[in-house]
């Protein structure tokens, strides 16, 4: 993967967008207020960065044809400490808490509960 700098030391990385240099090239991390202005997300966004990461880092299948509704926790694709992965990929991303209490089945079972969950977390 090929990583651009800018004279404001930003990333520009072809998979992922504008991030900053974190000093060791082994991932990137999200440059604050990329991808949100003020406090709103893309859906789209939002739903296209947490399939991803799922896919690749989660089930390790890029290719695994997920449906926006399909039951991931309930289904068996993950587990607990899928979720956990998926809530601090969430944060880092896209810089909001998700509270332990919504870490649950009823909350976080599908890809549209995910972005759900994040859109709401934004807002409030």
């Amino acid at each position: 993967m090929a990583f651009k700098l800018s004279g404001s030391g930003h990333c520009f990385c072809s998979a992922c967008g504008p991030f900053y240099e974190s000093g060791v090239r082994a991932r990137c991390f999200p440059v604050p207020g990329v991808l949100m202005e003020g406090n709103m997300i893309s859906d789209t966004v939002v739903r296209k960065k947490l399939k991803s990461f799922i896919l690749k880092e989660i089930l390790r299948n890029p290719a695994y044809p997920m449906k926006p509704d399909e039951p991931l926790i309930s289904g068996g694709l993950i587990d607990s400490f899928s979720v956990v992965q998926i809530a601090v990929f969430v944060e880092e991303t896209f810089g909001i808490v998700i509270p332990d209490a919504e870490l649950t089945v009823e909350d976080m079972d599908t890809l549209n509960q995910m972005v759900a969950l994040v859109l709401n977390e934004k807002r409030s």
